[in-house]
């Protein structure tokens, strides 16, 4: 039956959050690494990956040793909220989260503790901010890389918005080389988080979590961009978005920008 699988899965991803989280709170004062990255950015990989085994979801990366050893931001499209699990699971990465986050018990301390950059977009002033937090994040410690999704928004799968230029200029100047990536799900249906047609988060993960599955996820590294202060952020933002878009099959970045 449909709820007994949802409620099952519900359960089983809420024990590997609450367990996760306390890994990563207890190790992380430790200070102990592997493979150069700090442990506590581990844990979240080994959650992602049981995340996914109950769910069904089929992890599909071809090229995947390239993301490893990449200093840097990771630039994917964002489809769903699954991503994060998805980019979670495939490597040791640091996500962009809102500053309330950090106030939350366990959660947000564990999100602290795996290095996440809290931001606050409320307004052009935060925004600045933000951008600020993740040099200081990225100046601080350049692994593991940091994910700023360019579109600042989830988007519905058959279209790709433009990006915005805030990483890219932030890239241009400080040098920071970074990684556009393609995310794509074979199930949009199941995937994508309908918001702007009334459906609620609660229904989006519902729907997902009576899903038998599988659902196919396709992650694809594309070349690796190392941009110069004299480089034009606009012309980077339009390259790496027509860049994703020619392979997911999607139309070209709208002028006027």
């Amino acid at each position: 039956m449909k709820w007994l699988l949802g409620v099952t899965r519900a359960t089983l991803v809420l024990i590997v959050l609450v367990v996760g989280c306390l890994l990563i709170v207890a190790v992380a004062p430790f200070g102990l690494k592997r493979k150069g990255i700090p442990l506590a950015n581990w844990i979240p990989v080994g959650m992602g990956r049981l995340v996914m085994l109950f769910f069904n979801i089929k992890l599909i990366c071809p090229e995947r040793d390239r993301f490893y050893g990449h200093d840097g931001f990771l630039a994917p499209n964002h489809v769903s909220f699954v991503d994060i699990v998805v980019l979670a699971a495939l490597l040791p990465v640091r996500f962009l989260a809102a500053v309330e986050v950090k106030q939350r018990p366990v959660l947000g301390w564990a999100a602290a503790a795996a290095g996440t950059v809290f931001v606050d977009r409320s307004d052009i002033r935060s925004r600045r901010e933000a951008l600020v937090r993740i040099e200081e994040a990225y100046a601080s410690n350049h692994q593991p890389p940091i994910v700023v999704f360019p579109e600042g928004r989830l988007g519905t799968g058959t279209e790709l918005s433009n990006f915005q230029l805030g990483m890219f200029k932030l890239a241009k100047t400080q040098r920071i080389a970074y990684m556009p990536v393609a995310i794509d799900y074979d199930r949009l249906d199941i995937a994508v988080w309908h918001g702007r047609a009334g459906e609620t988060l609660l229904q989006a993960g519902w729907k997902l979590a009576t899903f038998r599955g599988p659902l196919r996820v396709t992650v694809t590294p594309l070349p690796v961009v190392h941009p110069k202060p004299d480089d034009n952020a606009a012309q980077l933002a339009d390259a790496a978005h027509d860049q994703i878009a020619a392979l997911l099959g999607l139309p070209p970045v709208e002028t006027g920008r």
